[in-house]
């Protein structure tokens, strides 16, 4: 779990850290508190010594947290790299060069432990990784109710920076703070609802039978077992599931339609944008300051999962307008979004296949 070390009004939570044991010390952190209410909770309870007080019965969760606050270390005990390694450690030769970013964290908790910190490098935001589930109960719990989340500042980049502004009224779900709250109530209560299971049953089921038979059309014969690179079979599967409800239309990108230049420009476009979370987000990069070649590759990935949204988006629209709505008859999601409004749609159909494809492969 990366947890920001950034508040929502852009003010250093490591100013925020301190000790305070001593009469004076707590006044200012009352006064801390009322002025920056949402990220010094993060901070005082995410890197606080796990201390039982007496009488936990008798207290509520927020007085416990407040008692372990008193036992917190200073932010600076934190460990972690500092930017000179994790700039030497990407280096032709450096111990992380050749990583994944699941090895990275892995490599990082064995020399440090449970919590440590990302230094940022070149305008990133540094950031605490953390491995212990209490702790990460203890931030979800006392994150307030506008979050700001590490992980998604090169997309912020990307949307802040296109020349025609179609982000300029919201970042969507990667957006921090009050935009990502209001971007939150108006998809949630149709994302919500759980009618929506029984309105997807079919289409799922029919994309879920035919990666069964492909299995069978793909597997030895005599062992049963699948080829060494099924991997990409499940990522088209989780494509496919995802792109139904996004997009509200099937590529059969399974099996119907495998060569589909369409399907396949999207699935590359999103594998791209998940290889650059890690390319930008974690290894050191000049993207803010120059168009790097492997950023402009990124840039171009975004705009055709735009494109190809937004394509979709307004035939969804079309048929609405041609066919509309009859009583007790129920829209796909993407046209009640759009009936809501054209942009949040679009963003959040662009939300979704980002989110969704390379989530749904991980759990199966």
């Amino acid at each position: 779990m990366l947890l920001s070390v950034q508040n929502t009004r852009r003010v250093a939570v490591p100013m925020l850290w301190r000790h305070m044991n001593d009469g004076k010390q707590r006044g200012q952190r009352q006064q801390l508190n009322q002025k920056y209410p949402i990220r010094t909770q993060i901070v005082q309870q995410s890197t606080a010594v796990h201390v039982k007080p007496p009488n936990v019965d008798n207290k509520s969760y927020v007085d416990i947290l407040d008692a372990e606050w008193q036992q917190a270390l200073p932010y600076k005990a934190i460990p972690g790299l500092t930017r000179f390694q994790m700039w030497r450690g990407f280096m032709k030769g450096g111990d992380f060069a050749n990583l994944s970013m699941n090895d990275l964290l892995l490599k990082c908790r064995e020399r440090f432990g449970d919590i440590y910190r990302m230094p940022g490098i070149f305008g990133q935001p540094p950031s605490i990784v953390l491995f212990n589930l209490t702790d990460f109960e203890k931030v979800y719990r006392t994150e307030g109710v506008w979050p700001v989340r590490p992980g998604g500042e090169i997309i912020l980049h990307y949307r802040s920076s296109r020349k025609d502004g179609f982000f300029n009224e919201t970042m969507g779900l990667t957006a921090h703070g009050e935009d990502w709250g209001k971007f939150r109530h108006a998809v949630n209560p149709i994302l919500m609802q759980p009618k929506n299971a029984k309105l997807y049953m079919e289409p799922m089921q029919k994309v879920n039978s035919e990666f069964i038979q492909r299995i069978r059309d793909i597997r030895d014969p005599v062992t049963l077992e699948v080829p060494d690179n099924f991997i990409s079979d499940i990522n088209r599967l989780s494509f496919e599931s995802v792109a139904v409800v996004a997009l509200d239309h099937e590529f059969g990108l399974i099996r119907k339609n495998p060569d589909s230049k369409e399907a396949r420009l999207l699935f590359d476009s999103l594998t791209t944008f998940l290889n650059a979370l890690y390319d930008f987000g974690v290894k050191p990069s000049l993207y803010k300051y120059i168009k790097t070649p492997s950023y402009r590759r990124f840039e171009k990935s975004m705009d055709t999962i735009f494109d190809i949204t937004n394509r979709y988006a307004n035939e969804a629209l079309a048929r609405l307008e041609r066919n509309p709505a009859k009583a007790g008859q129920e829209r796909s999601v993407l046209e009640k979004l759009l009936k809501v409004d054209r942009k949040i749609a679009i963003i959040m159909a662009m939300d979704m296949l980002m989110a969704g494809v390379d989530t749904v492969s991980a759990i199966i």
